[in-house]
């Protein structure tokens, strides 16, 4: 049987410093029917939270948090890095599940780089897991923190 959905890990075009490193999460349907995922847009930080990263690194945040993203990142030697404590101190209201129709998909930006401290000019391999109890996906890819023009 061929799974639902596929997923892959790929670097966006950062700035070249580590903690701008960005990944995409995309996630796919390759089934020829519709199917319902958990929705990863949880909102945005209050205005009185005075968060000061971006709204993806909050929408990250939140889903980590409550399981719906795990996020490893591996250097050259295979040792895994350590997470950062970033918090949202919040509790999202669920939105309805995404319906992905046959051959949609959806994007999530993960700030690698502010949630694990990389170093300049090495390679990682980042493994990403999303999705809730019902379903879920796994990619994984390399990065460059020194970021990609």
């Amino acid at each position: 049987m061929t799974a639902p959905l596929v997923a892959t890990v790929e670097q966006r075009s950062t700035a070249g410093r580590p903690d701008d490193t960005v990944v995409v999460l995309r996630v796919a349907n390759v089934s020829h029917s519709a199917i319902e995922v958990f929705n990863p847009d949880l909102g945005r930080p209050a205005p009185n939270e005075n968060w000061p990263w971006s709204t993806e690194t909050y929408r990250a945040s939140l889903l980590m948090s409550y399981g719906y993203l795990t996020v490893a990142v591996f250097d050259d030697s295979g040792e895994q890095v350590a997470r950062e404590p970033i918090e949202t101190w919040a509790t999202p209201v669920l939105p309805p599940p995404l319906t992905l129709g046959p051959g949609e998909s959806f994007r999530l930006l993960i700030p690698v780089g502010l949630f694990f401290r990389l170093s300049y000019g090495q390679s990682y391999r980042v493994v990403a897991e999303y999705g809730d109890d019902a379903l879920k996906v796994r990619a994984e890819g390399t990065i460059d923190s020194a970021g990609q023009d």
